[in-house]
């Protein structure tokens, strides 16, 4: 055998060795896009069939490649029906960035939105619903590295009670996923409200609403009130192809073998 087919030989067995020793693959992934959004608070309500919405306000947002970094803001925010609901904050902001350029990794995409000192009343006839909290954000954020998309969702609280039939509640500042306050025929409250999708690989997604809350024939002065409302909105996104570095590196150290062998 010659030295440049024992040399071979030897190449080959490192190439391999370092493939299998590195787990190949995974290989790392090209994360090709992104997107994210946020908003501060939308309305979606009907009261006595009647329309009584507010579109998502402020919304920021962005798609990547190229990267991107938008931020909007609302001060003094109050919407209601007199006798029926009411809905007010001193301020309003969302933010969604990505630094997608569609060639490095890794790469990342962020929504994330904020509402300072909220206020929201709701009143039926034998019901009062009052919520109140210092502060709420909601944040969502996908990051690709290594091979895999992974998701990043959190809510903070601060400051935060719920009155409902005159029982007053303190809520946790870090409340889990898809916490439950609220869950009776007429109404529903959920924070921290989560939604993945997404295999983690070619794609992942992420959407939080930091306050949810759902109305179902819901009885007051006015008439029945359906619909929802969102407090804090964000929401983000990747998508990625594998690098087919690391097959193409076993592939490579096979061949040295052979050649070694033969």
């Amino acid at each position: 055998m010659s030295q440049a087919s024992r040399l071979s030989g030897w190449l080959g067995v490192a190439v391999v060795a370092s493939g299998l020793a590195l787990g190949a693959p995974p290989a790392a992934a090209i994360v090709t896009s992104g997107s994210s959004d946020a908003f501060g608070i939308s309305v979606n309500l009907t009261l006595g069939g009647l329309p009584l919405t507010v579109p998502a306000t402020p919304v920021a947002a962005g798609t990547a490649p190229a990267p991107y970094n938008d931020s909007q803001m609302v001060v003094d925010f109050a919407v209601g029906v007199p006798g029926t609901a009411t809905l007010a904050a001193d301020a309003l902001s969302a933010m969604a960035s990505s630094d997608v350029d569609g060639v490095s990794s890794p790469a990342f995409a962020l929504g994330s939105s904020s509402v300072e000192n909220f206020d929201a009343g709701l009143f039926g006839e034998g019901s009062t619903v009052t919520f109140h909290a210092d502060s709420i954000t909601a944040s969502a954020q996908i990051a690709g590295r290594f091979g895999a998309l992974v998701e990043s969702g959190s809510v903070l609280l601060q400051g935060a009670e719920l009155t409902l039939f005159g029982n007053t509640t303190e809520l946790d500042a870090n409340p889990a996923p898809n916490t439950v306050l609220i869950d009776t025929a007429s109404i529903d409250v959920i924070v921290n409200e989560q939604f993945v999708g997404g295999d983690g690989i070619s794609s992942r997604m992420l959407e939080v609403n930091a306050v949810h809350v759902v109305f179902t024939n819901f009885f007051t002065p006015n008439g029945l009130l359906n619909g929802d409302i969102v407090v804090s909105h964000s929401e983000s996104a990747l998508t990625a192809v594998p690098e087919p570095a690391a097959p193409g590196l076993l592939a490579l150290g096979f061949v040295g073998l052979r050649r070694r062998r033969d």
